[in-house]
């Protein structure tokens, strides 16, 4: 193998890699706009919206979800109405799915003040 194939190999694996990574994890900062605690078909839900937030692919709506499936959903619940009534500003960590509400991005995980996410 040359020199140049290891190199066009090394790059074409590290691309690969962070094409991979962004396609299924994005990031958004900011402070929550509003909050929507929701449910339907017996499935707590809680709908948000972010200063600023993306509209494009399924999340219609420039909002994100996430549903009693997660198993913080309870302590993601309450730190996020916190946050909203406290003004203080979120990351959220989202996939590009809209598996808990069909038209808002499903949330990995929200982060709040300096704690790096």
């Amino acid at each position: 193998m040359t020199k140049n194939s290891v190199i066009s190999i090394t790059l074409l694996t590290l691309m690969s890699v962070l094409t991979a990574f962004n396609a299924h994890a994005a990031r958004q900062v900011g402070k929550i706009t509003g909050v929507s605690p929701y449910e339907a078909s017996g499935k707590k839900i809680v709908i948000f919206k972010i200063e600023n937030n993306i509209t494009q692919g399924c999340n219609v709506t420039g909002r994100f979800a996430f549903d009693e499936s997660k198993k913080n959903f309870d302590l993601m619940s309450s730190a996020l109405l916190s946050a909203f009534h406290a003004g203080t500003t979120v990351h959220v960590e989202y996939s590009n799915s809209c598996k808990a509400w069909g038209n808002s991005y499903d949330i990995q995980y929200i982060c709040f003040g300096d704690i790096p996410c």
